[in-house]
């Protein structure tokens, strides 16, 4: 069936899609599948289209996308930022890590829209309209900047300086304040912790969608390079809520990467994960192999395979896409 879409519609018009909490071998599989059974390169995961990540996120800022230090390092610092990460309901040891780690005096800001467990032992609580925090720490930026902590000759000097000093005028306080819904007190004392910190680990989620902000991996690692660009030290600890989220890029799961990071090119489909989300809301996917992800669960993403011709899902249990598609087989969990 998606050899014969192939041959009807060319292979741009078929797609690979599998949950991200698939094991390696099974990405990797997935990936010989699109490209070299069917020639396209269109596969990557439903679930992380949906959050709008840019496949190399952190490739300029850091020269690989991923966190810079395991949770460890939450040991030594003396400021931890939580931004978008709900540690209590989805990653218990790292929950436990960073409670350990302010009950031994290291300063806690957390931002975000849902009041959760580590509130409590925050010493700044920050609570942004969802969807602003990126604009929320742009605009703590800017008065670090401006405040001296980042001295501006400094920041001109480093690559691509001048036209992020350029980007961040556009963060002042007064509109901040008003679409974020943050009082200025709030941003200003955000700003004095960072000042006075000397190791700083902030944590992201960066497929969290509850509190999830445009831009918002760029915005806290261009925080991170500032920090040390200014003497200080600073890690990023990146844990996923899918669980192999990171498997996507190594194992050749994705439009701009094959096996172990190598760029993709020259086969039919799309390039980019923003541009495989348009073809398929577009309806411009004709044929479609899921893994283990469940778009019929929900009209929305139900709505993207409306013009899909033929549907193969596999997956471990019976779900609304197996029981939608034109062929599906059982899989196996990661436990068998």
């Amino acid at each position: 069936g998606l050899k014969a879409a192939v041959e009807k519609h060319g292979p741009e018009s078929v797609g690979v899609f599998l949950y991200p909490d698939v094991t390696n071998e099974e990405m990797y599989l997935a990936g010989r599948i699109a490209r070299e059974g069917l020639g396209t390169n269109n596969i990557t995961s439903i679930a992380v289209l949906e959050t709008g990540g840019k496949s190399g996120a952190l490739d300029e800022s850091f020269g690989f996308t991923a966190s810079t230090a395991d949770r460890t390092a939450l040991r030594d610092a003396d400021l931890i930022i939580c931004n978008n990460i709900d540690p209590q309901n989805y990653f218990l040891i790292l929950g436990t890590e960073i409670i350990d780690a302010a009950k031994s005096g290291a300063k806690l800001i957390v931002t975000g829209s849902t009041k959760q467990a580590l509130v409590d032992l925050a010493d700044l609580y920050v609570d942004p309209m969802r969807g602003t925090a990126a604009r929320l720490w742009n605009c703590i930026t800017r008065a670090l900047i401006e405040e001296g902590h980042f001295p501006r000759e400094a920041v001109e000097k480093m690559p691509g300086g001048k036209a992020f000093l350029a980007h961040i005028t556009a963060y002042d306080a007064d509109t901040t304040c008003q679409i974020t819904g943050v009082e200025f007190g709030q941003s200003h004392k955000a700003a004095e912790m960072i000042a006075a910190a000397k190791k700083v680990v902030l944590v992201h989620s960066p497929d969290r969608s509850r509190d999830l902000a445009p831009g918002d991996l760029q915005v806290m690692a261009n925080l991170a390079l500032l920090i040390r660009a200014s003497g200080g030290s600073s890690q990023m600890i990146l844990p996923s809520l899918a669980a192999n989220g990171a498997g996507i890029e190594i194992c050749g799961a994705d439009p701009k990467f094959t096996v172990g990071r190598a760029p993709a090119n020259g086969l039919p489909g799309a390039k980019t994960r923003e541009e495989l989300f348009g073809m398929l809301r577009e309806g411009k996917i004709k044929a479609s192999l899921v893994i283990s992800e469940d778009p019929m669960s929900t009209d929305r993403v139900a709505s993207y395979f409306g013009g899909v011709e033929f549907l193969y899902a596999v997956d471990w249990a019976q779900t609304e896409t197996t029981l939608f598609a034109d062929v599906a087989i059982p899989g196996s969990s990661f436990l068998e």
